[in-house]
């Protein structure tokens, strides 16, 4: 019993923290950070 109750409350725990995890922010981004990306991944932006 006390077994299932630790379970219990450590899926909570886990299902909640998952939840919070899902937010997405927007940011917004400047053409030099486009750029930069873009050189990271082999690309050159004229």
């Amino acid at each position: 019993m006390k077994t299932t109750k630790l379970l219990l409350i450590a899926a909570l725990a886990a299902a909640g923290t998952a939840l919070q995890a899902q937010e997405v922010k927007p940011v917004e981004a400047s053409m030099e950070d486009y750029i930069a990306l873009l050189n990271q991944n082999g690309y050159q932006a004229y």
